[in-house]
C-alpha cells in the first residue's frame, strides 16, 4: 500500500486483536446494534455524508474488508465521489474519517459512562472497532468518571485535569516508552495515550484540531446515563445553586479592587488563544475545481492547527450546534480562474464577531510548487508568532501582560522591543502553569528562554544553561508534539555547542511545525552553521516565507544570504527593513551593517557599525561583548566579527 491509501498518510499498521473483540457472529451483531442506536439517536440527522460513510465502513468491517479499505474506494464507494478521483491530490477521504472520529466522540461525550461497547476508528485504519468506553474514548472515561464521582450533575463541557503518559527519555532526548520516533503532526491526531489534552479533556494536537462542537452537541433524543435520576431533584438543586449564587455574588462584590490596589492571585484569568473558523474553499463546481479547493481547505486546516497562536474550528456541517466559544476570526478562500496565472486563491480575514476585513491576499497557484510552498508565506503571516492574529491580539492586550495566552504574546513584544517594563512582566507570569498543555509547553519554551536572556550581554553560565536545559525537557515532556518545545530544547543544545541534539530537535520542531519563520531561520542557521547540509533547504523555505513587517528572524536570514553568498536576497532583506517597526537600535544597526559589508557598501557599513555600538549593550568593553546583545552563538559572533574584519568596517 502505498502512503497516500490510509487516513493519516501513512502505511496502515495492523494491531494485534483487541482482547474484547468477539467471535464473529457476535461481534456482527452488536455492531450492528451499536449502529442502529447510533442512528436511532438521531445525532447524524444534520450530517447524513458521514451517516453514509459510518454505514459504509460498517458493512466493509463486517464483510472482513475493513483492513484492505483505501482512499479510492472509501471515496468513491463510501463518499459518492466521481470514478475519477485522485487519492493522490485529494485528501477528502480522509478528512470526512477525521471528522467522522470527532463526530463519534461528541455522540459518546454525551452518553455518560456506559456499560455498552462504544464504535470507534483508529488513525491509520478504516475498520470500524467495538470496545469499552474506557478502550474507545480514555479519555472521555477518564472525563465521565469524576463526573460520576461528583455530588451535582454537569450540564456543560466536562473538564478532567487529564495528564498524559511521559513518553520521552530526557536523559537521553529520544523518544521512548513505546519505542516509536516522534513522528510529524499528522500522525498525532486522535491519539488518546499521548495527546495533548484540552480543557475538555479530549486529546487534541491534530493538525485538524477540529474540535467541532463536540462538547455542547445536542441530540434531539439524548440519553444521558443520570439525567432522569437528577430530574427528580432539580427543586432541591435549583435552591442550593441560588445559595451558591448569591454567595459568589457577594464574594466578587467583596473581592472588587480598590484603584492602584494589585489584583487577587486567586481571581487571575487565564487568555485562552483566540478561536479561528475556516469555511470551505469556494470554487467552480468542475472536478478539478473542487479537488483543488479541498486539498487548499485540507492544506489550510493543517499548517493553521499546527500554530499556537489561534486555535482552529472548521466550519463543519456535521456540527450540530455552536460551540460554547465564539469564534474571534474567520478564514474565507476563494478560487477563481486567471488566464495568464492559472488558479487563483483569494484568502480573506474578518473579525468574526463585527465582519470587519483586516487581512487579505492573493495567491498564485503554481504548478510546479506544492500547496505547502505556495501557501507558505500566507500562512506564516496569517498564524505566524509575528504574523497579523498575533499582532491584533498584542495591540488589543496593550502591553498589560498576565498568565496565560497574553504572556506569551508579550515574550514575542520583548523579542523585538527589548521592552524593561515588558522583561519585568514576564518574570511574574512565565513561572504561572497554564491549564492548556499545548499553551503550557509554549510558556515553559519561552521561559527557557527568557533564563539565557537574563544574561544577554555576558553569556549564559553554565548553571543558567543547565536550569534553561531542565525547563525545555520540561516543555517538551508536556506536549511532546508542540514544535516550540523542540525549538526550545534545539536552540539550547547548540548554544551548548551540541551539534547531534540540537539538529534532532530542530528536525522535531520543524516536522511539528514546518511554516513558522522563526523557527525555520534560526533553526535553519544552526544547523547550517553545525555544517549539516539540510541547513540550506531550511534557510530556503525560511526565506520564502518571511512575514514582510517581522524582524526576529531578519538577522537569521541576513545570515543565511551572506554565508550561502546571496546577494540578491540581501536585497530583499534590506526592502524589507522599512517595515520592520519597533525593533530595538542594537538589533536594526546590527542588520543594516551586515547587509552593508556583505555587499561592498563599506562607508555606509562602518555608519550603522558606529550606531550600533551607540546603541545600549549591557558590557561595551569589547565589539564580541557587545554583540551578546543580540547573538547568542558564540560561533555565529565570531563569524560575524571575521565578516566585519574581511570587509574593513573594524
Amino acid at each position: 500500500m502505498g502512503k497516500d491509501d490510509t487516513p493519516g498518510g501513512e502505511p496502515l499498521s495492523f494491531s494485534r486483536a483487541e482482547p474484547h473483540l468477539q467471535p464473529r457472529a457476535e461481534f456482527a451483531a452488536a455492531l450492528r446494534e451499536e449502529k442502529d442506536f447510533l442512528v436511532a439517536s438521531g445525532f447524524f440527522s444534520k450530517a447524513s455524508t458521514l451517516l453514509r460513510l459510518l454505514e459504509f465502513l460498517v458493512e466493509q468491517t463486517l464483510t472482513g474488508l475493513g483492513d484492505q479499505l483505501k482512499s479510492y474506494s472509501v471515496a468513491v464507494d463510501g463518499l459518492g465521489r466521481d470514478p475519477d478521483f485522485d487519492s493522490q491530490v485529494d485528501s477528502y477521504p480522509r478528512v470526512q474519517i477525521l471528522r467522522l472520529r470527532k463526530l463519534l466522540e461528541a455522540f459518546y461525550a454525551r452518553q455518560g459512562l456506559l456499560e455498552r461497547q462504544c464504535i470507534y476508528l483508529k488513525p491509520g485504519s478504516y475498520r470500524v472497532r467495538l470496545g469499552p468506553l474506557k478502550e474507545a474514548y480514555p479519555e472521555l472515561a477518564h472525563a465521565h468518571s469524576h463526573i460520576a464521582a461528583s455530588t451535582i450533575p454537569e450540564q456543560g463541557p466536562l473538564s478532567s485535569g487529564l495528564h498524559m503518559p511521559h513518553d520521552i527519555e530526557l536523559d537521553n532526548d529520544v523518544i521512548s516508552g513505546t519505542g516509536r520516533k516522534l513522528l510529524p503532526i499528522s500522525e498525532f491526531e486522535s491519539q488518546g495515550e499521548g495527546g495533548v489534552q484540552t480543557k475538555a479533556g479530549y486529546p487534541t494536537g491534530s493538525p485538524y484540531d477540529v474540535r467541532i462542537d463536540s462538547e455542547n452537541a445536542s441530540a434531539p433524543n439524548p440519553q444521558p446515563s443520570q439525567y432522569h435520576i437528577w430530574m427528580k431533584f432539580w427543586p432541591w438543586l435549583y435552591l442550593a445553586g441560588g445559595l451558591v449564587l448569591t454567595s459568589l455574588i457577594a464574594s466578587t462584590l467583596f473581592s472588587i479592587q480598590r484603584p492602584g490596589t494589585q489584583p487577587s492571585q486567586a481571581f487571575a484569568v487565564e487568555k485562552d488563544a483566540p478561536l479561528l473558523l475556516l469555511q470551505p474553499v469556494f470554487s467552480a463546481s468542475d472536478p478539478q475545481s473542487t479537488a483543488v479547493a479541498d486539498g487548499v481547505y485540507a492544506q489550510l486546516a493543517d499548517a493553521i492547527g499546527r500554530s499556537w497562536i489561534v486555535r482552529l474550528r472548521l466550519a463543519d456541517p456535521s456540527a450540530l450546534t455552536a460551540d460554547a466559544i465564539e469564534p474571534a476570526y474567520r478564514l474565507d478562500g476563494q478560487l477563481s480562474e486567471d488566464s495568464s496565472a492559472g488558479k487563483l486563491l483569494y484568502l480573506r480575514l474578518t473579525d468574526a464577531r463585527t465582519s470587519d476585513l483586516f487581512w487579505s491576499t492573493r495567491v498564485e497557484l503554481q504548478s510546479d510548487k506544492t500547496l505547502a510552498d505556495n501557501l507558505g508565506q500566507s500562512l506564516a503571516q496569517l498564524s505566524g508568532p509575528f504574523g497579523v492574529i498575533a499582532a491584533r491580539e498584542t495591540r488589543k492586550i496593550g502591553g498589560r501582560y498576565g498568565p496565560g495566552y497574553s504572556c506569551l504574546l508579550g515574550y514575542l513584544d520583548y523579542l523585538v522591543s527589548r521592552n524593561a517594563k515588558v522583561y519585568a512582566m514576564l518574570a511574574r507570569c512565565l513561572t504561572q502553569a497554564q491549564s492548556d498543555a499545548r499553551l503550557d509547553a509554549v510558556r515553559l519554551a519561552l521561559y527557557s528562554f527568557y533564563i539565557l536572556e537574563s544574561e544577554r550581554g555576558r553569556g549564559p553560565s553554565s548553571a543558567q544553561l543547565s536550569h534553561a536545559l531542565e525547563i525545555a525537557r520540561q516543555a517538551v515532556k508536556t506536549d511532546p508534539k508542540e514544535a516550540y518545545a523542540h525549538f526550545a530544547l534545539a536552540r539550547i543544545y547548540f548554544v551548548s555547542r551540541r551539534c547531534a541534539p540540537g539538529k534532532r530537535h530542530s528536525v522535531h520542531a520543524l516536522e511539528a511545525n514546518p511554516f513558522d519563520p522563526i523557527l525555520l531561520a534560526i533553526l535553519g542557521n544552526f544547523v547550517a552553521n553545525c555544517g549539516y547540509v539540510e541547513g540550506n533547504a531550511i534557510l530556503d523555505k525560511a526565506f520564502a516565507y518571511r512575514t514582510p513587517g517581522e524582524s526576529h528572524a531578519r538577522l537569521s536570514l541576513i545570515l543565511a544570504a551572506i554565508w550561502q553568498r546571496r546577494p540578491d536576497r540581501l536585497d530583499a532583506l534590506r526592502e524589507d527593513s522599512e517595515n520592520a517597526n519597533g525593533t530595538s537600535a542594537a538589533y536594526h544597526h546590527l542588520c543594516e551593517t551586515l547587509i552593508a559589508a556583505a555587499l561592498g557598501e563599506t562607508s555606509e557599513a562602518r555608519k550603522s557599525w558606529s550606531n550600533f555600538k551607540q546603541a545600549p549593550h549591557a558590557d561595551r568593553s569589547s565589539d564580541e561583548r557587545m554583540l551578546r546583545s543580540v547573538i547568542m552563538s558564540p560561533e555565529i559572533r565570531q563569524r560575524v566579527l571575521s565578516l566585519l574584519e574581511r570587509s574593513g568596517v573594524r
